[in-house]
């Protein structure tokens, strides 16, 4: 019974793969990349229940939000930008690799999956905008 049932899981899988290819290789790993990206990372019961709708305190979750959704954002621009092996496999290719698992394989988005990650994605954003200020720098200074 156990194998009959595993089995045809997998039968029913391939068939919804070929038939529904564009939702389950496109689609659906967009929405698990929204969900791990496009949130403010408060979870805390604090941001969420006693001072929701108070202009400092959304103020604050929005300004989390832009932080938290451009870090994510910024980490396949990071493969292009870093020169050095090291600084290119720490910061980009490690973390693009995980986000891949994360919206390809595992599929299902807890924080607790994203937080080992989040410093990393972070360090990432500030390495990018120094270099962003830099390269501006540059260029005005010309």
């Amino acid at each position: 019974m156990k194998k009959k049932t595993i089995t045809q899981l997998k039968e029913l899988t391939v068939e919804f793969k070929k038939h529904f290819w564009f939702e389950y290789y496109i689609v659906s790993p967009l929405k698990v990349f929204k969900k791990l990206a496009f949130h403010s990372n408060l979870s805390l019961f604090i941001f969420q229940k006693p001072f929701r709708g108070n202009i400092f305190m959304e103020t604050f979750r929005g300004i989390c939000f832009l932080i938290h959704s451009i870090a994510y954002l910024v980490l396949i621009v990071g493969l292009f930008y870093r020169k050095k092996i090291y600084e290119k496999s720490l910061f980009s290719i490690s973390l693009v690799i995980y986000v891949f698992y994360l919206i390809f394989v595992q599929r299902g988005i807890e924080e607790r999956y994203a937080l080992p990650i989040l410093s990393l994605v972070l360090i990432n954003l500030g390495y990018f905008l120094l270099n962003a200020k830099n390269t501006i720098a540059n260029i005005l200074h010309k």
